[in-house]
């Protein structure tokens, strides 16, 4: 820092020094509030504008209360919709079948939902196509290894000319399986989730989220 930056930085350092401590108090909230609206209108920017790829994206769940935690998410690489709003209070209803390689058989409680659908034996893409089918408004796709918490997958496209239309998101193992089991005990069809949410400007340590998770 050469000298005269030092000067103009000891002025304002002194400058606070004598300024009351309500007022400082206050310094510090105005902060603080500039720094939410800051990362809402970021949040907002990103709604309207989309994605970018391999940006990690956040769902939260809200109950049932034993998986109620944000989670990491990541939206698929090169084929489906974006988030253009926060779905607020929405189902996350699992696919019947799990891997969504056939129809549906719970379509009718899948539709207006977010489907969530195991990994494996088709294509990502059949599985947001099916899902859509069913009427599905976006798809949450978790890793069949139940140890993965930590590994992110690009999920693209398979080759085809085929398009979907609803946002795609990728979701670890460990989490995904932990929300299936969770329903499965509590004989619930499904969670009540917020996708996407925003925590820019919110501190680490006040993320609730699960207590597996590297994060």
């Amino acid at each position: 820092m050469d000298r005269g930056k030092m000067a103009a930085h000891t002025s304002y350092s002194r400058s606070l020094l004598l300024l009351p401590l309500p007022m400082l108090k206050l310094c510090f909230q105005c902060k603080q509030r500039l720094i939410l609206v800051v990362g809402m209108f970021i949040f907002i920017a990103q709604c309207i504008a989309g994605h970018a790829v391999n940006e990690n994206l956040f769902m939260e769940v809200l109950s049932p209360d034993d998986v109620s935690y944000t989670y990491k998410i990541r939206p698929a690489r090169t084929f489906g919709g974006v988030f253009d709003y926060m779905m607020d209070s929405v189902q996350l209803v699992p696919a019947d079948p799990e891997d969504a390689c056939g129809e549906l058989y719970n379509a009718p409680i899948i539709l207006n939902s977010v489907a969530l659908i195991k990994r494996g034996h088709c294509s990502f893409l059949s599985k947001v196509i099916v899902a859509e089918r069913a009427g599905a408004v976006a798809v949450v796709i978790y890793d069949h290894d139940e140890k993965n918490d930590w590994s992110f997958i690009d999920m693209i496209g398979d080759g085809s000319e085929r398009e979907a239309s609803i946002p795609a998101v990728f979701l670890l193992g460990r989490d995904g399986n932990n929300i299936q089991r969770s329903l499965h005990y509590h004989h619930l069809l499904g969670a009540v989730i917020n996708i996407p949410v925003n925590i820019t400007g919110k501190a680490l340590g006040l993320v609730n989220v699960p207590p597996w998770s590297l994060f």
